[in-house]
C-alpha cells in the first residue's frame, strides 16, 4: 500500500503538508531528594517518532537528575497531513530535528523550570538545543542526546 501513497523527499515539501495539531504531554513529574547528592546534573533525552499515513508525532522524553531533584517531562508534537503520504529517511529525520522537536522543546523546558519552582527549588534551565546534539532512538527509552 505505501508504494501508492506519494513519496515525500524534503524537510520543506513535508512542512508544506503538516499543520501542528497539538501538544501532547504523557508524564510531568518531579521528585526531590531526601538528601543532596552530587552536584552534577545529568540529563538524559530520548526522542523519536511516529507516522501513521496521517499523522506525525514527534516525542521527547527528557530526564533531568539534579543534586535536589530528579524531572521527567515526557511530550510530544503531533502534526496532522493534509494527505496520506510516505517520507523518505532524510526527508524524515531532518523534519523531526528542524520542526518536530523545535515545536515541543519550549514545552519540556517550561515544564521542568514549573517543577522546580513548586518544589521550591532554584531555578533550572534547560538549555537549547541544536541540532548537532540529536540522536533519534526507536523507542521512548532516554538517550544521551550529546548533553
Amino acid at each position: 500500500m505505501t508504494e501508492d501513497l506519494p513519496l515525500v523527499v524534503s524537510a520543506e515539501q513535508l512542512l508544506g503538508l503538516a499543520e501542528l495539531e497539538d501538544i501532547v504531554y504523557y508524564a510531568v513529574s518531579a521528585t526531590r531528594r531526601d538528601e543532596p547528592g552530587p552536584e552534577v546534573t545529568t540529563d538524559a533525552f530520548a526522542l523519536f517518532v511516529l507516522h501513521d499515513g496521517l499523522r506525525i508525532e514527534v516525542r521527547c522524553r527528557a530526564t533531568i537528575d539534579t543534586a535536589d531533584a530528579q524531572y521527567v517531562v515526557d511530550a510530544a508534537s503531533r502534526f496532522a497531513l493534509k494527505q496520506p503520504i510516505t517520507i523518505a529517511e532524510d526527508a524524515k529525520n531532518e523534519f523531526v530535528q528542524r520542526v518536530g522537536l523545535m515545536a515541543v522543546w519550549p514545552y519540556i523546558r517550561e515544564s521542568v523550570a514549573e517543577s522546580a519552582a513548586k518544589l521550591r527549588l532554584g531555578p533550572l534551565q534547560l538549555k537549547l538545543l541544536r541540532s548537532e546534539d540529536i540522536v533519534m532512538t526507536s523507542s521512548p527509552q532516554p538517550a544521551n542526546l550529546g548533553g
